[in-house]
């Protein structure tokens, strides 16, 4: 787990996958967290990896952390409301 966090911090956009992924399915060591595991996806997907930007659309399909997506929506359609 340390290794992949160091390689995310490093711009890994496959660890920030696989951070991800680790988080979505917890484990024995690591609690499962929809939240982080979007997160790391979104990350990885600012990278252009393939595969997290298929988790991600993945996430908000399933509805997870919809929550999130519709306040970052409101405050965006609220900045452009702003501007004219």
């Amino acid at each position: 787990m340390e290794l992949f966090e160091k390689s995310a911090q490093l711009g890994s956009s496959n660890a920030m996958l696989q951070l991800g992924l680790i988080y979505r399915n917890g484990n024995e060591v690591v609690k499962k967290d929809d939240q982080k595991a979007l997160m790391w996806f979104e990350e990885g997907a600012r990278k252009g990896n393939p595969s997290a930007i298929h988790n991600v659309g993945l996430a908000y399909y399933k509805g997870l952390n919809v929550k999130i997506l519709v306040m970052v929506l409101r405050g965006s359609l609220r900045h452009l409301s702003n501007g004219y």
